[in-house]
């Protein structure tokens, strides 16, 4: 997640099925980057499902610990799916495998 912001501070996301209850449930999940002398940041969200839908929720916090009001957090949201999967290649190096013998051996 990129955002540009007014000020200097930090800038915390999280993922919530619902409107999250309090600022806390976002900044627990530590997903946070300060922003640069230019008032940009990026957030990475790590650990999410391909093809899954997720409502994100951000907050920010000045440089003198102030937090943005729940009601702008909550009303604020966006929606996002991940992308789908990985691509694997395989690659098998015989139509045979003898019984009894780890077939792992036989693809690459």
């Amino acid at each position: 997640l990129s955002a540009q912001l007014s000020r200097g501070g930090l800038l915390y996301c999280g993922i919530s099925d619902t409107k999250p209850a309090s600022r806390n449930s976002i900044i627990l999940q530590n997903f946070v980057s300060s922003v640069s002398s230019s008032n940009s940041t990026n957030v990475t969200i790590s650990g999410l499902i391909p093809s899954k839908f997720y409502q994100l929720y951000c907050l920010t916090v000045s440089l003198g610990g102030l937090q943005m009001p729940l009601k702008e957090v909550q009303s604020q949201a966006f929606s996002s799916t991940t992308l789908c999967c990985k691509a694997v290649q395989v690659t098998v190096q015989s139509t045979v495998v003898p019984t009894k013998l780890v077939f792992s051996k036989y693809i690459t």
